[in-house]
């Protein structure tokens, strides 16, 4: 849930839909949609492929889901 409230933030700060990120990620609906509501522990070349389709390194990513888990 923490993940995905954080790719959700960037691709929401990115004025991306779901369905620009899928296919900016070349992912599935069901995948990014799953991973924005916790329902999915995604895979290292999953999470690349999104940071890489939000225009983010990787660390950054992580580093936005550190601090929610953080103050969560």
């Amino acid at each position: 849930m923490v993940l995905g409230a954080a790719v959700r933030s960037f691709r929401e700060l990115r004025g991306f839909t779901q369905e620009e990120l899928t296919d900016r990620a070349r992912l599935s609906k069901n995948t990014v949609g799953n991973i924005e509501r916790g329902d999915s522990a995604p895979t290292f070349p999953v999470l690349v492929a999104v940071s890489e389709a939000l225009g983010l390194p990787l660390s950054e990513l992580i580093h936005a889901y550190e601090d929610r888990l953080s103050s969560s």
